[in-house]
């Protein structure tokens, strides 16, 4: 979530928990910036959390990448 600060202007859309994982939508005008992808662009990140710390942040532009990646396939 640190890109979600005043720069990029990005917002929290959507988390879904699984595990020590966590699924989040990105909301915000400078997705772009950040590799999201499309007309309308999104950008979805896998969090993973051990001990209380983040150990892993991962970018996905595709929410299906994401949701696989983080064990939901729909």
């Amino acid at each position: 979530m640190w890109r979600a600060g005043g720069a990029n202007k990005l917002r929290l859309g959507e988390t879904i928990e699984v595990g020590d994982r966590v699924f989040v939508k990105l909301k915000g005008k400078r997705l772009e910036r950040l590799g999201a992808k499309g007309f309308i662009p999104s950008l979805f990140q896998i969090v993973e959390v051990r001990d209380g710390k983040i150990v892993r942040l991962q970018d996905y532009p595709q929410r299906e990448a994401a949701l696989a990646a983080a064990g939901l396939q729909r």
